[in-house]
């Protein structure tokens, strides 16, 4: 099994900064901003004839392949 420090040597010391914070800005942020846009549309989605049956959502499905 290897140590705590073994794991950060090996997935964490040689990640870039910019390379984190583009990891970062991609999964968090980009995700928050296309929820906050679709915003109007799910208030339009209430007055639509589906919109008495149906709930506007939004759906993210994401994966951690490496």
């Amino acid at each position: 099994m290897a140590s705590a420090e073994e794991h950060r040597k090996a997935y964490i010391d040689d990640v870039s900064e910019e390379s984190s914070d583009h990891t970062y800005q991609t999964h968090a942020v980009g995700p928050y901003w296309l929820t906050f846009a679709s915003l109007p549309l799910l208030e339009n989605w209430k007055q639509s004839p589906g919109g008495s049956r149906f709930a506007a959502q939004i759906m993210m499905a994401t994966s951690m392949n490496a």
